[in-house]
């Protein structure tokens, strides 16, 4: 004979457990999996843009509204997607912490190889890209209610080209030139910190083909405002870099020369550097466990964990 099991919910716990089910009953594109509901492909660039978002929502455990991170593929700004296995990787492990996660799609470059083999682009869409990730920070910022999320605490994080978007999105949510324009312009452009992973701070020398203008002063154009050093000011959010010492994607001195400078214009920054790590890995590289480091720094930026809330290891 079967025994009965009774779960007993707070009042907000019992809210939050309401929320989730009636998402499920009624929206298209929603699935759970160990207490996490994704719902996946959701416009937040308008009807005429394919590129959409996936949102990972924490078990109704945790009491809402949440703190949210914003996750930026990476894919040399030409590849990659939101639904692609790191950007589940991350997003789940976030969730799983009690993040609401949202893994973004922006516009990618068209890539193609010429007769020779080498990659040429036949499109390039900077700064679209760019301002594709502005606008998921508004559009959550707007629907914060609807996913659960404290629309005052707002990180984003990104790998690779993610990395990139992320940190030039942190390093201009004040600039008035970057910020016009765009869907929800009413919302704040504002995050609370970024993570970026092997991501590059300065385009200017070897990937100058991958924001190309219509003349080389456009491209030196380009290349200058596509370079998060560029843009960083002692007003930057606090940031976490982590890179991989054996990297020849990313070269270490990359994630090195984001560090000093951060540290020069007294930013908040951690800096971690994997011996023998190559480009492209997640939370647990097989060097070491990234997640004790990276929770501890979401904590500090985006608030303490609130008293009664699901404890995890």
């Amino acid at each position: 004979m079967a025994s009965a099991v009774c779960c007993r919910f707070s009042p907000v716990s019992r809210l939050s457990a309401v929320v989730v089910l009636c998402l499920l009953a009624i929206a298209p594109g929603l699935r759970a999996e160990n207490g996490i509901v994704l719902k996946s492909d959701v416009a937040f660039l308008g009807a005429d843009r394919k590129e959409k978002l996936d949102a990972y929502l924490p078990s109704a455990e945790f009491p809402r509204p949440r703190a949210a991170v914003i996750f930026i593929h990476g894919g040399g700004w030409s590849g990659g997607s939101k639904s692609d296995a790191r950007s589940r990787e991350f997003c789940t492990a976030l969730a799983e912490r009690g993040y609401v996660a949202f893994s973004i799609d922006y516009l990618l470059n068209k890539a193609s190889k010429d007769e020779a083999g080498k990659t040429r682009f036949d499109s390039v869409a900077w700064p679209q890209n760019f301002l594709d990730c502005k606008t998921a920070v508004r559009f959550v910022r707007r629907h914060a209610a609807e996913f659960g999320v404290d629309p005052a605490r707002i990180a984003v994080m990104g790998a690779s080209a993610g990395a990139h978007l992320a940190l030039l999105v942190a390093a201009t949510e004040d600039s008035g030139h970057w910020n016009k324009g765009g869907l929800y312009p009413e919302e704040s452009n504002a995050v609370s910190a970024v993570i970026e992973f092997y991501g590059r701070c300065d385009v200017t020398q070897d990937r100058r083909p991958h924001f190309a203008g219509a003349t080389p002063e456009e491209t030196e154009a380009n290349v200058v405002a596509a370079s998060p050093l560029t843009h960083l000011t002692s007003g930057m959010p606090p940031v976490l870099a982590v890179q991989g010492a054996a990297d020849t994607i990313v070269p270490v001195s990359y994630g090195r020369r984001l560090a000093a400078r951060l540290k020069e214009l007294d930013v908040p920054c951690e800096y971690i550097e994997i011996p023998g790590a190559e480009h492209s890995f997640g939370f647990t590289p097989p060097q070491k466990d990234l997640r004790p480091e990276v929770f501890a720094f979401l904590e500090k930026y985006l608030g303490p964990t609130q008293s009664g809330e699901k404890k995890q290891d």
